[in-house]
């Protein structure tokens, strides 16, 4: 079942055409793997996508809707975004910041209830950051906040997880550690993740597919193995030697 399909989806920005008619898929339950050079235009996709930049041409459907149907608060109880880098200025507590992505199912008179807190525990507890719920958000290490910004957005409850760039200034471990979380995701819970990455490896291992850009088009879209045999990685980051041998 495809729960997001973009058909020639156009952008521009200031007479420039950022985006040339992208046009893709996501199986519900899959994980959807986009790569491509720095100014290729995946994050510019990946806002689109969740509504936070208007496009001019194309069509992009959720769960069979039009975007452009559906409102603001319907959207945020179907995906949920997580950006590359977030700056909190207040020192909230980890539970506070995952309970706010309980926002887009309360009336906006309504408070936080007992069964939103349980909710919001029984997360933290399956991603083990139970022992974190009471530090302040900005006191953690670069692994710990995306994973308490992660948790975030699974508290919406949402159908599709975007991601840009999830592990980009993260170690090793914590790297490995959330492609094993959002592959475990996707398996037992069905979530449907696209995400903006430059861990070849580890898209290697875990996409279900992927979807590759160049200068604002679509370059290869289908099976990450297959783009590896077939030179694709190479020719979206210009590269001379073979990735195969360095990973």
């Amino acid at each position: 079942m495809k729960i997001l399909e973009v058909e020639n989806v156009v952008f521009s920005y200031n007479d420039a055409e950022i985006l040339k008619g992208v046009s893709f898929s996501l199986e519900k339950g899959s994980l959807l793997s986009m790569l491509g050079a720095n100014g290729s235009g995946k994050t510019t996709l990946l806002k689109i996508i969740c509504g936070v930049l208007p496009f001019s041409e194309g069509r992009i459907k959720i769960v069979g809707k039009c975007l452009s149907e559906i409102s603001r608060i319907e959207l945020a109880k179907m995906r949920a975004f997580v950006p590359s880098e977030v700056h909190i200025p207040y020192n909230f507590s980890v539970l506070d910041i995952v309970l706010m992505g309980r926002s887009p199912h309360l009336k906006w008179w309504q408070a936080y209830g007992r069964k939103d807190r349980e909710f919001v525990l029984d997360i933290l507890e399956s991603l083990k950051l139970s022992h974190l719920a009471l530090r302040s958000i900005n006191s953690l290490s670069s692994g710990e906040k995306q994973m308490a910004l992660i948790a975030q957005a699974l508290a919406q409850e949402p159908e599709i997880l975007v991601l840009d760039e999830p592990t980009s200034h993260l170690d090793i471990k914590y790297k490995i550690e959330i492609f094993r979380l959002l592959d475990r995701m996707r398996k037992t819970n069905s979530l449907s993740i696209i995400m903006a990455t430059h861990d070849i490896s580890l898209a290697l291992k875990y996409s279900s597919s992927s979807l590759f850009l160049a200068k604002g088009s679509n370059m290869y879209f289908g099976n990450m193995k297959d783009a590896l045999a077939t030179g694709i990685i190479e020719r979206a980051y210009n590269l001379e030697q073979k990735v195969s041998e360095f990973i």
